[in-house]
Order: structure tokens, then C-alpha cells, then sequence
């Protein structure tokens, strides 16, 4: 038995109200079961109980054994002071207030049916993927689709916290905010950190003032990342060494800590020095990127401002000095989708926020028309009878299984609540 669980069975009543008493004998109708804050001080707040006839406004504090209110400190506490109900599995102790008053106790255990221990234990058992995984497929397409809105607004709301901590480096440039997250995003598992990290380290300001010409931003962004550093044979890098000398000379600027990019395990199409030739080919079209992407509010004219191809040289090239058969390195739809998902939504949710404006309405419509992610997770879920319809419900399902599933969080989804929920009585 989980305390965890006894929260959730006191939260959502999934109890015999009708036969609730003290361990003394004492009826107790619950009116309002308190708030659960998860904070330090008792587990629930501002509860309001009927015991014995008598009403109670308090907190309630639970516990596997009444005793545990000894073992941690609780009567030395005068944040417990106030507890009108210690709800416990087992009673094997009195408990009582600083003032030698006796609370009382309801012992949980007597008041769960058979049915709701055993579903309990069942969801909660090692399965081959996730703990719920029985019960999926008896979802409600309304429990399903509800969920997984709140899931994809959370995610944007964590992902807030990232962008809001970018935007305090930058002094509240928007512009350039959208300019670090989209260098993470570029870069991929592989070599995201390292792009944003070079780009703050460039700083956007040096980078607009240079937006006028493609060969400086490539030189720029290859030069800080490392890739200028040896010798070439061919001429365009020779070239780039050339303008990546002048404009660290021209912005006088010093890379502290090393930039280290990867091409292991990267296709050819991810490597670094591709993704950051259509990075730059990207501002050098698209600037003022962020302002544009304000005045937008159709996901065709969004994917439209993506749409650009890196300079001539990289048709025939992936790496420096080694040619290919000639490929157009233009951003393709699924990368464009990509950067729409992971870094232009959650930034432009990020600016509403700052803005006051609470609807994201517009953002959830570009999402709804963006195809869902391929992967593991997904392929999962859909074998499970989850609706996997576009882009936002892939993310929302990416953030159930990484925020919830990993973490046996069952009881805090709402799929765990529903499989539960039909198994209260009274």
C-alpha cells in the first residue's frame, strides 16, 4: 500500500460515504475532502467535515499508520495544529494535538471495496510498456481527446519556462529568443545544445547586423562552431575562413569555451554543417523572422516562411572538400514541421503568455493540421487504441509517457483517474 494511493482515495472520494466513521464509531460526512496542495504542512487544506453532527473546517492529514504522525515529528509542529481528521490504513495508535486533544481517525482500509484493491493492484503491476496498458482500450474518445489538450498545453507551459529563461538573457528580445531556440532546434539530438550555445555566444545582435549576406551568416555559424578551423582545398571554405577572420576581428569576438558539434552517428542530411547552412539561409531570407511569424496565421504561409535552400555550394557538398551528386539541401516539410513543433509554437505560446493573452486557440488549429510524429511512443499508444490524429496528439502523447507513464504518476492522469473512477461507491 501507497500513501500516494490513500491521497488519491481521499481526493476523489473513491470510498463508502455512506458508512464512514471514526475508529471511535463516530459518522463522518465528508463535505468538501480539502484541497491538496503537495506542499509541506498537512496533505489537504480547508476541508469541512460533519463528525458526529458537528461540522469541522480544517485540514486532514494522511498517513499509513496513525503512528506515522510520530515518526514524523507532526506533534512537534504547530502547522498540524489544525488537522480535524487523520486518515490512515491501519490505526495502531491515538494521535494528539499539542493541546492533548485526540483526533480522529478514520481508518480508510474498511471503507474500500474489494474491487477498487484489486484494479489498484492490477494497474499498478510491471507490464511490458506501461502500467495502464490493460485498460487503454476501454478509453472514451471525449476522456481521450480532453486529456490529451491539457497534456499539450502543459507541455507548451514547461517548455515556457525554458523560453522565459532565454528571454531574460536576452533582455526580452523576442527576435532574438526565437533565434537560440530554433539554433537548439536545428541542431537535433545530437547537436542542439551546442547549436543554441554557439548562438548565444554569437548573440543575435551580430547576427542581424550581418543578415544582408548569406556567406557572412555561414561563416559566422561554421566559424563559431569549429568547423572553420583547418585547411581547405576547395575555394568557398577558403573563402569562409576569409569572412569568419574579418568579422571576428569586426565584432571582436572570443569563443570561451570550445563549441564541439558531432557528425558521429549523424545522416548525412542532420549534419552540422548542413543544418547550419540552411540556419543561415534561413535569416538571410527570412529576417525579421519573429516579426514575420507574428503576422501570420496560416499554417500554409507559416510553413512558407521555412521554405528556403542553402547556397550552391552545399548542393554538391555535406562536408567540407569531399564532393556529391548534386541534392538540393532546402528544408524539407518534415523538418520544417519539426521547427513549427519544438520551437516557433512554444515560443510564440511563450510571447502570448508575456503578452496577458491566454488563448492559444491558433496554436492548437496549426498543430491539429500538422501530421503526428513517427516514433516507438506513438506506434505504442496507437497499439493501445489511442487516436493518434496529428501533431498535437503525438506531443501530448510524447509528454504523457515521459511526465506520467516514466514516472508512475498513474493516479495524477487523468486515464488512470477514469479506469478508477467507476469503482467508487456511496
Amino acid at each position: 500500500m501507497k500513501e500516494y494511493f490513500l491521497h488519491h482515495l481521499w481526493q476523489w472520494g473513491h470510498y463508502d460515504s455512506l458508512r464512514l466513521t471514526t475508529s471511535d464509531n463516530l459518522p463522518i460526512t465528508v463535505i468538501h475532502p480539502g484541497q491538496y496542495l503537495q506542499k509541506q504542512g498537512p496533505d489537504f487544506f480547508n476541508a469541512i467535515l460533519e463528525i458526529d453532527g458537528q461540522k469541522w473546517a480544517g485540514s486532514v492529514e494522511i498517513h499509513l499508520k496513525s503512528s506515522d504522525w510520530y515518526l514524523h515529528h507532526h506533534e512537534k509542529d504547530n502547522n498540524y495544529d489544525n488537522v480535524i481528521l487523520h486518515v490512515v490504513w491501519e490505526h495502531d495508535v491515538d494521535v494528539f494535538r499539542s493541546d492533548m486533544q485526540k483526533i480522529p481517525v478514520l481508518e480508510l482500509r474498511h471503507f474500500i471495496t474489494e474491487e477498487t484493491l484489486r484494479r489498484y493492484t492490477k494497474l499498478m503491476e510491471p507490464k511490458s510498456w506501461i502500467y495502464c496498458e490493460d485498460y487503454l482500450y476501454t478509453l472514451d474518445e471525449f476522456t481521450q481527446r480532453q486529456w490529451l489538450d491539457e497534456l499539450f498545453v502543459e507541455r507548451l507551459q514547461l517548455k515556457t519556462r525554458e523560453v522565459n529563461s532565454i528571454l531574460t538573457h536576452s533582455g526580452n528580445d523576442w527576435e532574438a529568443v526565437l533565434f537560440y531556440t530554433l539554433a537548439k532546434s536545428f541542431g537535433l539530438h545530437h547537436n542542439g545544445d551546442e547549436f543554441q550555445k554557439m548562438a548565444i555566444a554569437l548573440t543575435h545582435q551580430v547576427f542581424q547586423r550581418e543578415s544582408q549576406l548569406l556567406i557572412h551568416l555561414e561563416a559566422l555559424l561554421l566559424g563559431m562552431s569549429g568547423l572553420l578551423s583547418t585547411e581547405f582545398q576547395e575555394s568557398y571554405p577558403k573563402q569562409l575562413q576569409v569572412h569568419w577572420q574579418f568579422l571576428q576581428a569586426k565584432y571582436q569576438i572570443s569563443i570561451e569555451s570550445p563549441i564541439s558539434v558531432t557528425f558521429y552517428q549523424v545522416r548525412p542530411d542532420n549534419f552540422p554543417t548542413i543544418r547550419l547552412a540552411q540556419l543561415a539561409a534561413l535569416y538571410h531570407n527570412r529576417f525579421p523572422l519573429f516579426q514575420k511569424i507574428l503576422l501570420t496565421s496560416d499554417i500554409n504561409e507559416l510553413k512558407s516562411l521555412f521554405q528556403v535552400k542553402t547556397s550552391a555550394y552545399w548542393n554538391t557538398h555535406y562536408i567540407f572538400d569531399k564532393p556529391t551528386t548534386s541534392k538540393s539541401k532546402r528544408l524539407t516539410d518534415s523538418f520544417i514541421q519539426l521547427l513549427i513543433v519544438n520551437a516557433v509554437i512554444p515560443v510564440k505560446f511563450a510571447y502570448l503568455r508575456w503578452q496577458g493573452i491566454e488563448d492559444e486557440s491558433m496554436l492548437l488549429s496549426w498543430m491539429e493540421q500538422l501530421s503526428p510524429e513517427e516514433n516507438r511512443i506513438i506506434t505504442f499508444f496507437k497499439s493501445y487504441n489511442i487516436n493518434v490524429n496529428n501533431a498535437l496528439d503525438s506531443q501530448a502523447l510524447v509528454h504523457l509517457k515521459k511526465n506520467y507513464c516514466d514516472k508512475k504518476r498513474c493516479l495524477d492522469c487523468r486515464f488512470g483517474k477514469k479506469i478508477m473512477s467507476p469503482l467508487r461507491k456511496g
